[in-house]
């Protein structure tokens, strides 16, 4: 092999190893997720740690499901959108409750880890981690 030849093979190896794998999908978010966050004190905050378990469905970039809110008294809905790595959710209290929603906007660190932050109202951001179950 001249050295022409092993610097043209070598150049097609490394522009070859750098492509994502089109043939490989990307992961979903489809399934149980829990973590959650620690609420920033506010005028309807306490600063405690909010636990949230969610059961999600994905259809395309669409997100649906539902979650339990402060160890599972609480139920609420849950939508969103998934274009990965990006999450975006909005979890909805039920109107008798008279609460509105919050949000978490994030990405996919890996196959099983959500990181990003949660916005509630009246209480401002806080760092939220979610993980599969």
């Amino acid at each position: 092999m001249t050295a022409r030849s092993f610097a043209a093979a070598l150049a097609v190896l490394l522009v070859v190893s750098d492509c994502k794998d089109t043939n490989k999908p990307d992961p979903t978010l489809e399934g149980t997720w829990s973590g959650g966050y620690t609420e920033p004190v506010g005028v309807y905050c306490s600063g405690g740690y909010i636990a949230i378990t969610m059961a999600l469905a994905q259809s395309d970039s669409a997100i649906s499901g539902s979650a339990s809110y402060g160890g599972g008294a609480n139920i609420l809905g849950v939508v969103g959108t998934y274009a990965y790595p990006q999450v975006a959710l909005t979890f909805r209290w039920p109107q008798s409750t008279g609460f509105g929603s919050f949000s978490f906007a994030g990405r996919l660190t890996n196959a099983s880890t959500m990181t990003g932050v949660v916005g509630v109202d009246g209480c401002g951001y806080a760092p939220a981690t979610f993980t599969r179950q």
